[in-house]
């Protein structure tokens, strides 16, 4: 067959143009590699030693060549191209950093097979900032615009306790008491140390003295245990006694007692619903002898209060986040460094990542003009790995997961094989003893731990495969950030850091789950405020006295404000100007107001976001079914994504294979940090974090087919072969020296031209014992991946043998009684031979 050489010279347009054929083509070999660590299969000339030569001799247009050695000089782009039957195939781009000339009768350098790839592969860790509008070569790109997300905060579990001081004998008629002030426990932000144990009753009361917590966040649920309650007198005239517990002001009597030689003792279970913002909780005791009394000495009160625990849900602002979709930073790298495309169904739209968004804590604090968006190649890379997924380069660069590189389709058929040298050894990535995935970064990792943090589901993780004949491990290592709690402290960190000043946040990475939303969100608050009255303007002014930021809140121009009742301003107000820390509103609804009404105080709001600004919120509970030892359920980030569902999601199949000697063990967890015990059941599938579970439905067998040498190959053929292993990603079949089929991937594959002599190195299809024919609609389907419309078959010594349309094995014989008809399996040979005869 004959073949047309061409070479494109492309820098300055001047385009294609038909040459003799390159001297070394003919002895030239090609190289296809996977992956040391993926899936992915790379392409290149012997190894990329392979040079071409062109002379004044033949019609090489060496001229023109040298002409681009001089002025374009490594710089130059110029495409080898071989066509054949009418077919163009790129061979690759003359690399002429590699070149050796003397400038007159001969130029020979190596040539790239995939210069796309190499470019990528030199530029994979240079950072792509999202925002220019610039490539890394200062060619023109459009700039990502990020979207808003709308970043519920995130409900933590905080838990308080004090215990008594002893010694509380107090000789005194009268007076007010908290004696349980020692702190034991101070998670609730914020825990007061109370002032003063006793008031004389002849004092003003002030709450303050007796404060236990002072609600720095919104707090629900609020759970309050007061244990070992006693108060005694020795007195012989009536005395009153009040147990009392003070919440946003509002006094609650837990208990009262009146009487004579009073002794009374209890424990105290409270839940409030609500303390807001600022609001605050005291406790004490209150006594007074209840008629006029003046021994020479006062009676003894002895008063003792065993412990005071008070857990709550505390929830701080909600806020505006702008985020970039995954598969738009993905393509926005690729398209910057290489000037291609990308193909990743997975990641695009209706694809099963689709809504997976980035920030960073710049983003979080509302930066978007002044501070790049950086992300590279191998940022992307280092994190895929948590869905098990890799990228291919091939016209564009294709992103996928495992089972995308190893599809049951059988995309090519080796009848003549040369086995003389081959051998099977075990894939050393399926020879494993331990399993270990892990975040990079998680709160409960810092220093200054977050409150609840030891909730995540996105630490890290070791499990134990039952194979005790090896020792190696696999580490899957994701660098970009899932956990909730860190995405909730930098969302809290927004509010009180400054555009100037640098967090160590700033420019890692988050992805977050995301849910389209179509929704108004209406958002009450409790903030302290200071009121202003604008006599010039007639606009009320709001201005922040604590770590707010209005305009991460999502408050916006002309939007509507409720100020609540009770307060001097109540009422309804349009927006006229917003600013971090300023609001301008104009009063919309009766009622005067006016600077006699200026002054900070805590100021209960509503205000409401409109669905067009917020197209994306945070996916929490969504579509769970149950969740169980998780707080702030209805808040969490994240958990489609947890470290236990990624490995069954992502991993099963590949520690399917690892188990493969033993499957009917379990893999064992032998270290989850932190939440083991979480419980999630979403999809029909239920997830215990730290639970042994037994893996299913591997895509590959634990052997590796080395030296597969088939002879006689055409160089046609093995295009054919290379193009549908970038297209079809399928298995190739062949069949062994015992007469049965061997189906492999292609791990490393070797063709030399000038013997037409192919050599493969193969990793082996996994194919059950047991086998599943099906017939419906008139096509039958072997093992849910061959389709056949006539099945050609013989059944010898109770084996069934399944050929293809040239009488070669499909499968390896197959016992009949393992074989299932339409769901169906018999011990009886006849009936089988029945069954198939109809099928």
């Amino acid at each position: 067959m004959a073949y047309l050489f061409y070479l494109e010279f492309k820098n300055d347009g001047f385009g294609k143009v038909q040459i003799d054929e390159p001297f070394g083509f003919n002895t030239i070999s090609f190289d296809v590699m996977q992956k040391e660590k993926g899936h992915a299969r790379d392409i290149q000339f012997n190894g990329g030693e392979q040079e071409f030569r062109f002379t004044w001799t033949r019609n090489h247009y060496l001229d023109k060549i040298l002409f681009y050695n001089e002025i374009y000089g490594f710089e130059s782009k110029v495409r080898l191209i071989i066509e054949i039957d009418g077919t163009n195939t790129i061979l690759g781009d003359l690399d002429f950093s590699t070149s050796k000339t003397d400038n007159l009768e001969y130029f020979s350098c190596k040539v790239i097979q995939d210069s796309d790839y190499q470019t990528i592969k030199r530029l994979k860790s240079v950072k792509v900032d999202m925002f220019s509008s610039l490539d890394v070569n200062e060619e023109a790109i459009t700039p990502l615009v990020p979207t808003n997300m709308f970043l519920k905060a995130k409900t933590t579990y905080q838990e308080s306790k004090w215990i008594e001081t002893p010694n509380n004998s107090l000789m005194t008629a009268r007076g007010f008491i908290n004696p349980c002030v020692q702190t034991d426990k101070s998670n609730i932000d914020i825990t007061t140390t109370v002032s003063s144990v006793f008031l004389p009753r002849n004092t003003t009361v002030l709450l303050e003295n007796f404060q236990l917590i002072e609600a720095a966040s919104n707090l629900s649920n609020i759970n309050i245990k007061i244990k070992g309650v006693s108060f005694t007198t020795s007195s012989d005239v009536n005395t009153v006694v009040e147990v009392y517990l003070w919440a946003g002001g509002v006094p609650q009597i837990l208990e009262a007692k009146e009487g004579k030689n009073i002794d009374l003792k209890n424990d105290y279970t409270v839940n409030i619903p609500i303390l807001n913002r600022g609001e605050k909780l005291s406790f004490f005791l209150s006594w007074k002898l209840k008629e006029t009394y003046e021994p020479l000495t006062n009676p003894t009160a002895t008063v003792n209060v065993a412990s005071i625990e008070i857990s709550v849900e505390s929830t701080a602002y909600s806020t505006i986040v702008p985020t970039f979709r995954l598969v738009d930073v993905m393509n926005q790298v690729i398209k910057s460094i290489s000037g291609l495309g990308i193909n990743a169904p997975r990641f695009q739209a209706a694809g099963q990542f689709y809504d997976n968004r980035l920030f960073n804590g710049n983003l979080a604090r509302g930066i978007i003009t002044d501070k790049p968006f950086y992300v590279s190649l191998e940022d992307i890379e280092k994190s895929l790995v948590e869905m098990n997924g890799d990228y291919e380069i091939n016209n564009s660069v294709f992103f996928g997961i495992e089972e995308d590189y190893y599809k049951p389709n059988e995309m090519w058929f080796f009848d003549t094989t040369q086995f003389s040298g081959m051998h099977i050894t075990y894939n050393p990535k399926y020879s494993i003893s331990q399993f270990n995935y892990k975040y990079s970064k998680y709160q409960s990792l810092k220093e200054n731990e977050s409150i609840n943090s030891a909730d995540t589901v996105h630490g890290e993780t070791e499990w134990l495969v039952p194979n005790k004949m090896v020792e190696n491990k696999k580490e899957i290592t994701v660098e970009w950030i899932r956990d909730a709690f860190l995405i909730s402290e930098t969302q809290k960190k927004s509010f009180v850091l400054s555009k100037d000043t640098a967090s160590q946040n700033d420019d890692d990475v988050f992805c977050i789950d995301t849910i389209a939303n179509v929704d108004d969100y209406t958002i009450d608050e409790v903030s302290n405020l200071k009121h202003e009255y604008n006599t010039t303007t007639s606009r009320l002014i709001l201005r922040c006295t604590e770590d707010i930021n209005f305009v991460l809140l999502g408050i916006q121009v002309g939007s509507n404000f409720n100020i609540s009742a009770l307060d001097k301003n109540a009422g309804n107000y349009t927006v006229n100007t917003v600013s971090p820390n300023e609001l301008q509103l104009t009063r919309t609804s009766a009622g005067a107001i006016g600077s006699g009404n200026d002054g900070v105080r805590s100021t209960k709001y509503t205000y409401t976001i409109l669905a067009a600004t917020i197209p994306f919120i945070n996916y929490t509970d969504e579509a769970f079914v149950t969740i169980d030892n998780l707080s702030g359920k209805d808040s969490y980030s994240n958990l489609r994504y947890s470290v236990k569902r990624n490995i069954d999601n992502y991993y099963n199949s590949y520690l399917a294979t690892c188990n493969l000697y033993h499957k009917a063990k379990d893999i064992t967890n032998t270290f989850y940090k932190n939440n083991g015990l979480c419980t999630t059941v979403y999809g029909g599938k239920t997830i215990v974090e730290d639970n042994k579970f037994t893996p299913g439905n591997p895509l590959l067998s634990p052997l590796l087919y080395n030296e597969m040498v088939f002879a006689n190959v055409d160089f046609e053929d093995f295009l054919s072969i290379q193009s549908k292993l970038r297209l079809d990603r399928g298995y190739i079949r062949t069949i062994g020296n015992d007469g049965n089929p061997i189906k492999f991937f292609v791990k490393s594959m070797k063709y030399e031209n000038l013997g037409k002599e192919l050599t493969i190195v193969g990793e082996g299809k996994y194919d059950p014992i047991n086998m599943t024919i099906t017939k419906q609609d008139r096509i039958i389907t072997i093992n849910s991946e061959t389709q056949l419309v006539k099945i050609v078959y013989e059944i010898k010594e109770d084996k069934l043998y399944v050929y293809d349309s040239n009488r070669q094995l499909l499968y390896s014989p197959v016992f009949y009684n393992k074989v299932s008809i339409n769901g169906a399996t018999t011990e009886n040979l006849n009936i089988f031979k029945d069954w198939m005869k109809l099928i």
